[in-house]
């Protein structure tokens, strides 16, 4: 359980709970978060039957900063805290019970990371918003050179390695409501595929999109952006 807090909160807190997923009234959240670095790392104070600091990576004691809620606390289930990941038979009980520690929760939250001034995840996720997804003229929107910001913006946000790990398309998969979480930004993992297969569609396709970035002199260098685009079919198909 992750106790509330803000950003002028430097400790995260949480306590561990003990439940029987069979008798678990609680609601709870699921947290999937992109696991490249694991060398850097960072402590949060757990409170349990005695209080402790635990290790965890960087990327997801960030999350947790993020995902704290101002007035009231938080439940989420965490793999790497919830159990022991050096442990092969804990690792492998965790894999049976997989399924239904998912189905049973109330939402994964997909953490991308913060909205760091390169990746401008704000940016992307309001044009997917208010522009991609609202259909407005949208043979405008695929030729409009000023949108190269925001699709650029897109595919920072896509670049982390969650969108390409076999365990990420899983947890998606066997969770009833997922949403994606960058900075203080959220959209429903619905909502995000829509327009995101609405992007590989097109630049698949025709190149609409990466012929109109490449005439701004900022994203010449955009063709090995799009390298990997039809590869992530996979993930939203």
């Amino acid at each position: 359980m992750l106790h509330p807090g803000t950003g002028r909160d430097p400790e995260c807190i949480g306590h561990l709970v003990e439940a029987n997923l069979d008798s678990l009234t609680v609601e709870y959240e699921v947290l999937s978060w992109d696991r490249g670095d694991i060398q850097s790392t960072a402590t949060i104070l757990l409170l349990h039957e005695e209080s402790f600091y635990l290790t965890i990576p960087k990327g997801l004691a960030e999350a947790l900063h993020s995902l704290r809620l101002s007035g009231k606390s938080r439940m989420l289930w965490i793999d790497i805290i919830c159990l022991n990941p050096l442990d092969s038979e804990e690792k492998n009980q965790y894999i049976e019970i997989m399924p239904t520690v998912y189905a049973r929760s109330k939402s994964l939250c997909i953490w991308l990371g913060n909205d760091e001034k390169d990746r401008n995840g704000k940016l992307a996720l309001d044009f997917i918003k208010n522009d991609v997804l609202s259909l407005r003229s949208i043979e405008e929107l695929w030729d409009d050179p000023t949108g190269s910001p925001k699709w650029a913006a897109i595919l920072n946000i896509m670049s982390p390695r969650w969108f390409t790990c076999r365990w990420s398309i899983s947890e998606v998969l066997l969770a009833p409501n997922a949403v994606i979480i960058c900075g203080k930004e959220v959209i429903s993992w619905k909502a995000f595929t829509e327009a995101i297969q609405l992007f590989i569609e097109v630049e698949t396709a025709t190149h609409r999109i990466s012929d109109v970035m490449k005439k701004d002199p900022k994203y010449y260098h955009i063709p090995g952006w799009f390298e990997y685009v039809s590869a992530l079919e996979r993930v939203f198909w």
